[in-house]
């Protein structure tokens, strides 16, 4: 058909292409890549590929597959995406229109090239858009799962905070930052900050290189205590202002964790960055706390002047070393600074505490308590517990410290001092409970698993204390309670033998080792009747306390000395004994055990004083001391309804071990024998308790053959056979019938 006709007919004829061939152009690619759906292909593939990779994770986690399967996968994907891009540029790959012939063709011709169209036939079409069904079908269960399934909480975990280096030059960073970034950490449920004084005291212990707690020094601390994480920081002059840098580690591996740094204008926001950068470290950890809450945790230090957060650190450095009149006097300038500064006042309670000055210490935690504000919930519940363990208020300490783990599981302090504190309340089970909990936190903190040990002796579970105390001993071949809780878990076990050998290897370890050695040798020769041995090992020891000014120690040594002299009825030595153990100490426990000797004696007015002075102590433990002391009093002049009463007063006080023990034997000696056999029968079960009778690590199971003596005679006066059983059993404790009660038991047996 001629141009002309194609006119005539109205049909447009062709234009000629122009000269040099069609032009290219941006525009007329982007119209191209539309029209051979290049975007739509892009867009489908990387769907599919999306939900194909979801669906074999999922797969790869039902068969346990190794982690390569997917990591291959996801490569091989990728490689794809492009190959995708190609083929939809070059290929139209469409199903078949009604009557067109399937085989491929080329397209049109284009200035890109001619695109060659490919027809699919149905079955093929139809497989194509199932597969994608699944895969849309996976990538929205998966999301689903994503979804509706709850983040795992993040482990519990024990960090060390290493020295920040403090390039400035200026001293008033020097130990400052540290316990801000503690306090910050600590703002996570799931985090504890290891003690940075115990990590400074085991690194030289171990005798690593360095001085301080530098990074290499940490982790090596932190390696040999099972702690994960690591940090450690620097500042330094920026310009006009500071910079802050924070890292943390894997302990083991040194892979980082996360690394950040702050800059800031001016002195006073630097602790504003140490609370900025500790957030991006917990946040690496696992935290979900927003970022925003963690800085207005952190503003309860960061409030507070540079100057003051110096002094307070300070102060805290020092209390931990054990020099507490500096300590006290850095706090106070802490305080000056900023009068607002709560935990500086708990600084100074505990140091008053320590001392035994219990109500100026009750006076300093309440002045802590009124800036609670300035704790966060953590310094909160810490505080209130610890002022509680101090007034030996064990039910309100068990309400903080209950309600500081619960909020806080992995807290340490708070897992150990909640077990205290059932320990005060005589509940030994639960202090073992929660004392084991503490240690699996910090399985390598070695007093925490000291009193697991002790507990698991007080309840009776001898192999277990003495599996325990061994873990003790190997983690801390120095640690004096380790070998003290370990002979006395041995005796009571009936490993006599191995016992002896503790103490001997306790003597070894040093001048605390062997006072500690001499009591607890001396324990067992009275145990065991032998009251010359003993005495000779105490007045030995006793020299030596005095030359090394342990005056504790020596007036335990008094005390022991007034008891074996009472036993052998030397009244006037006993006494002599007795008043020197009250001159050379004022601990609890040495007080009772000398006025005790007094009351025996026949020293009625001054045991009646010295029973007075305890019973002005705010705390119920001393005040049942005075109770029991009382009631020696009266029992030595026979006035046992009197005595009874005063020994019942003190179970009111305390239901300890010694206490039933005391009324006990007050029912024997009044001939009330079925009342005496239900006490003394009580102390029988609770024998695990007369190794410490008075918990604070002294040896005191001489104490348990009363229990067999008394019970045997309270058997006799109900004319049971289990006398002769009792009598038998305090002889099989026997080595000497230097004790007169040998001799008198030997008798009753005898008379049948």
């Amino acid at each position: 058909m001629s141009s002309e006709e194609r006119r005539e007919a109205g049909v447009e004829a062709p234009k000629e292409p122009a000269a040099g061939g069609p032009k290219l152009t941006f525009g007329g690619f982007l119209v191209e890549l539309k029209k051979r759906r290049v975007p739509r292909a892009a867009l489908a593939y990387l769907i599919a590929v999306f939900g194909l990779l979801q669906g074999a994770e999922v797969v790869a986690r039902i068969l346990e597959l190794p982690h390569w399967v997917l990591t291959t996968a996801t490569v091989i994907a990728g490689i794809g995406f492009p190959v995708n891009l190609f083929v939809a540029w070059h290929f139209d790959i469409a199903p078949a229109r009604p009557g067109e012939d399937v085989a491929p063709h080329p397209g049109k011709a284009t200035p890109w090239g001619a695109e060659k169209r490919i027809v699919l036939k149905k079955p093929t079409w139809f497989a194509v858009g199932a597969i994608a069904v699944v895969a849309l079908g996976l990538a929205g269960w998966r999301f689903w799962l994503v979804r509706s399934t709850p983040k795992p909480e993040p482990k519990n975990q024990v960090i060390l905070i290493a020295d920040f280096d403090n390039k400035t030059g200026e001293g008033v960073f020097d130990g400052t930052l540290e316990p801000a970034l503690g306090i910050a950490m600590e703002g996570a449920s799931f985090i504890t900050s290891y003690k940075r004084n115990e990590a400074k005291k085991i690194a030289d212990q171990l005798k690593l290189e360095g001085s301080g707690l530098d990074e290499k020094r940490a982790r090596l601390v932190a390696q040999r205590e099972g702690i994960g994480v690591v940090t450690s920081g620097s500042v330094e002059r920026a310009g006009s202002g500071y910079r802050v840098s924070l890292r943390a580690v894997d302990a083991f591996t040194g892979k980082h964790v996360v690394a950040a740094k702050e800059d800031v204008p001016g002195k006073d926001a630097v602790l504003g960055a140490v609370t900025l950068l500790a957030a991006k470290v917990r946040t690496a950890l696992g935290d979900a706390t927003p970022e925003s809450v963690q800085l207005k945790e952190g503003e309860t230090f960061s409030a507070a002047s540079l100057e003051a957060a110096h002094e307070y650190a300070v102060g805290m450095t020092l209390a931990s070393a054990g020099n507490w009149d500096e300590a006290t006097k850095h706090y106070l300038a802490a305080l000056k600074l900023d009068p607002g500064l709560g935990r500086a006042f708990s600084g100074i309670a505990v140091i008053e505490y320590n001392r035994g000055h219990h109500e100026e210490a009750q006076g300093y935690f309440v002045q802590a308590m009124a800036h609670v504000d300035r704790m966060t919930d953590r310094e909160k519940y810490r505080s209130r517990g610890l002022m509680y363990l101090f007034q030996r208020d064990p039910d309100k300490a068990i309400e903080a410290f209950s309600a500081l783990v619960k909020q806080f599981p992995a807290d340490n302090a708070g897992l150990a001092n909640l077990a205290i504190a059932y320990e005060f309340k005589g509940d030994f089970a639960k202090a073992l409970e929660w004392g084991r909990r503490a240690i699996e936190v910090s399985p390598k903190n070695v007093p925490q698993r000291n009193n697991v040990g002790f507990f698991a002796t007080y309840v009776g579970d001898f192999d277990l204390a003495v599996r325990e105390q061994q873990k003790v001993v190997e983690l801390n071949p120095a640690f004096v309670n380790g070998y003290v809780g370990l002979a006395l878990a041995q005796l009571a076990a009936g490993k006599r033998d191995d016992a002896v050998a503790t103490w001997q290897k306790l003597a070894a370890i040093g001048p605390d080792g062997t006072s500690a050695a001499v009591e607890g040798l001396a324990d067992l020769a009275m145990y065991e009747g032998r009251l010359s041995d003993a005495r000779s090992a105490l007045e030995k020891g006793i020299e030596a306390d005095l030359a090394a000014k342990s005056s504790d120690a020596a007036g335990r040594k008094f005390a022991l000395i007034a008891e074996i002299e009472g036993t052998l009825g030397q009244s006037a030595k006993a006494i002599a004994a007795a008043e020197r153990a009250l001159k050379a100490s004022q601990a609890e426990s040495v007080v009772f055990a000398a006025a005790r000797a007094l009351a025996r004696a026949g020293e009625e007015k001054r045991a009646r004083a010295v029973a007075d002075e305890l019973d002005k102590h705010l705390e119920a433990e001393p005040r049942m001391y005075a109770e029991l002391v009382r009631g020696e009093v009266e029992l030595k002049r026979r006035n046992f309804p009197a005595a009874v009463d005063h020994f019942k007063a003190a179970l009111q006080r305390g239901d300890t071990w010694l206490a039933r023990l005391m009324l006990g034997i007050a029912y024997d000696e009044a001939g009330a024998f079925t009342q005496a056999q239900d006490e003394l029968e009580k102390c029988d079960k609770r024998r695990g308790e007369a190794t410490d009778a008075f918990h604070d690590t002294t040896p005191t199971y001489r104490l348990y053959p009363l229990v067999k003596y008394h019970l045997g005679r309270a058997y006799q006066g109900q004319k049971s056979p289990l006398a002769a059983e009792s009598f038998r059993a305090f002889l099989g404790m026997k080595k000497s019938d230097e004790d007169p009660r040998a001799a008198d038991a030997k008798r009753r047996l005898g008379n049948g």
